[in-house]
């Protein structure tokens, strides 16, 4: 997405909340912010919430992850990881949905109000799926068919409107310089078809 990515120092804390469960309603939590390498093993994650920071665990690959996508001389990377807190302030990361080096970082909400989002920018596109259906480019909401390949892909198909397919697949995606995702994306659309990656919603 490179007409919309900007560099790393503008990844904002504001606009973004700590989306968990307390640790009484369940250990499981998802939290986005800046990670930040403090040298040697220490990683610390700033949520974008502003509530104080959080000493990390990693048990999901987040060092390997760093150093391949961060800029030269960064420090901090946004990342929305999922994990459990093993003790006061220590978060053990278990799942790593999205990391990027480059973006709209914590001001990014629209996972917020879609189920998944997809995306790529080689040309730049945009897919979000929600209760309402697909948005696809900020357009209108077009309801959509959606079948699931257990194992193997997600696929969601517009009803009316213009025609589109999306497919995700459980395969992590590095199709957007700078970042990693989760999953895989494919666009089919204008006779088209569009790789870029993807992301579970909030």
């Amino acid at each position: 997405m490179r007409g919309a990515l900007v560099a790393a120092a503008g990844l904002v804390l504001s606009g973004c909340a700590l989306f968990a469960t307390s640790p009484e309603q369940g250990p499981e939590q998802r939290v986005m912010g800046l990670l930040e390498h403090s040298g040697g093993n220490s990683w610390q994650l700033q949520p974008c919430s502003g509530r104080e920071a959080l000493v990390v665990e990693d048990g999901a690959g987040l060092e390997e992850l760093f150093a391949e996508l961060a800029q030269p001389g960064q420090s901090a990377i946004f990342v929305d990881v999922s994990g459990r807190l093993v003790g006061q302030g220590v978060l053990q990361v278990s799942q790593v949905w999205r990391m990027q080096s480059v973006g709209r970082g914590c001001a990014d909400q629209v996972g917020a109000i879609a189920r998944w989002v997809a995306l790529g920018d080689d040309p730049l596109w945009q897919a979000e799926l929600g209760e309402q259906g697909m948005r696809l480019n900020t357009r209108e909401w077009v309801p959509v068919i959606d079948e699931q390949l257990p194992g193997v892909a997600l696929n969601f198909r517009t009803l009316r409107g213009e025609a589109a397919e999306l497919w995700i697949y459980p395969q992590g995606c590095r199709a957007i310089p700078g970042s990693f995702f989760h999953q895989r994306a494919v666009l089919e659309h204008d006779g088209l078809r569009q790789e870029g990656c993807a992301y579970r919603g909030w």
